[in-house]
């Protein structure tokens, strides 16, 4: 199993536009697990990701 860390983007387009990099480390590492760091304000965004895969 993987441990991937996703460091923040300093705005969240910036994460908007690294969704489809995040979306292809969970496709081609499936067991892994992502831990995203960053701002408090951007959880929500995050937990969003959940929903997507």
């Amino acid at each position: 199993m993987h441990k991937i860390a996703v460091f923040r983007a300093l705005q969240l387009g910036d994460l908007l536009c690294a969704m489809p990099a995040i979306a292809a480390l969970k496709y081609n590492y499936p067991e892994s697990t992502l831990y995203f760091i960053g701002l408090p304000h951007y959880e929500v965004a995050t937990g969003a990701l959940r929903l997507c895969g």
